[in-house]
């Protein structure tokens, strides 16, 4: 158990407050996105987007407010405002078809905080909390499995035969694709598709957008690994999906303990990452504020 690490991901709570802005209160009760959304909201969105988490979703924002009216019970609205990160999915979690479990280690009383183990199981993203949210049956729920897994296994066979690592020199590390962005977009698209089969057309969208499996990962040639120093912390990971920090102490045991949340990104892939190169080039570079 490390206790010197700390680890987030910022899409699952930036999310929170980009799909806010595009929500009104209807008469009855409900709350819905304006299928014609004004240029300004969506703008707001994106900007949300942009300044928080470093990217923005402008093809997926404007189709969603452009051609659909998203409605949400008074009793799911609550629960975008209170528990919006435990409907996400983890893009992860479809490419290794696992699923992250935490378990609490009590500690003993008068030695600090509790800590807890984490473990990886098989069986693909947990869908509990989303089938709850959009009350999905059990053959809905076996369904959206099925569509899940079927991406995950061809977004993971296309990163494994086409990754191409490329040590840049300055704590980066560039993970391309080669010229697969067409497939790539193919695959996000059918995905899409297969859920509006899957789920149907209310609740297709609305799965597209609250679970909102990787928003930063649309079509792209690459993915970039960057570790930095930032005062007593070595801060590593993939912008926009999750960044971890480590003090500097342990940096270069580094290895050891990578987060759990950069291996379930990058895990599939199978790289043998020279931490040690990285860390020894991000050394040589000015320090970059947090």
């Amino acid at each position: 158990m490390k206790r010197h690490l700390k680890s987030w991901s910022p899409t699952a709570l930036m999310l929170v407050v980009g799909l806010a802005v595009g929500f009104v209160l209807r008469d009855h009760g409900s709350a819905k996105i304006r299928s014609q959304a004004p240029a300004a909201a969506v703008e707001e969105i994106e900007a949300v987007f942009k300044r928080e988490v470093g990217f923005t979703r402008r093809t997926k924002i404007r189709e969603r407010t452009k051609d659909e009216t998203l409605t949400f019970s008074p009793l799911q609205w609550r629960t975008l405002q209170r528990e919006r990160y435990k409907l996400v999915i983890d893009i992860g979690d479809c490419l290794q078809w696992k699923h992250t479990v935490q378990t609490l280690i009590p500690n003993d009383e008068g030695w600090g905080s509790d800590g807890y183990s984490v473990a990886r199981e098989d069986g693909g993203p947990d869908l509990a909390p989303i089938a709850r949210f959009l009350a999905l049956d059990g053959p809905h729920t076996e369904k959206l499995r099925e569509t899940l897994k079927r991406f995950g296994t061809r977004l993971r066979g296309l990163e494994q035969r086409s990754v191409v690592p490329q040590y840049v020199g300055d704590g980066t590390l560039r993970l391309g694709f080669g010229d697969e962005t067409a497939e790539r977009r193919t695959i996000f698209n059918d995905l899409d598709a297969d859920l509006l089969a899957a789920l149907g057309p209310r609740d297709g969208p609305r799965f597209t957008v609250v679970a909102a499996i990787s928003p930063d990962e649309g079509p792209r040639d690459q993915l970039v690994l960057q570790a930095a120093f930032t005062g007593d912390y070595l801060r590593y990971g993939l912008p926009n999906y999750s960044e971890s920090l480590v003090e500097r102490a342990y940096a270069n045991s580094l290895s050891d303990h990578v987060s759990d949340s950069l291996n379930r990104r990058i895990g599939h892939l199978n790289l043998q990452i020279d931490w040690k190169r990285l860390i020894r080039e991000a050394g040589t570079q000015p320090e970059k504020p947090w």
